[in-house]
């Protein structure tokens, strides 16, 4: 038998602030440091890819 596999990015399932909440909620409730830093690289990924980075250069009109 030949186990099947799909491609799975978790950046698919952040598009929301609900949805990164939710899931560094559940990191933070697990406790495991490493886990935590992982969801929140995981969630800067998001909001880069999803243009919502807070951090991220302003564009500007010069």
């Amino acid at each position: 038998m030949t186990l099947e596999t799909i491609r799975f990015d978790i950046q698919d399932f952040l598009k929301t602030p609900e949805d990164q909440a939710g899931i560094l909620e559940a990191a933070l409730e697990d406790g495991d440091p490493d886990l935590i830093a992982t969801i929140i690289a995981d969630i800067r990924e998001a909001q880069r890819r999803n243009g919502s980075d807070p951090d991220a250069p302003k564009a500007t009109d010069e």
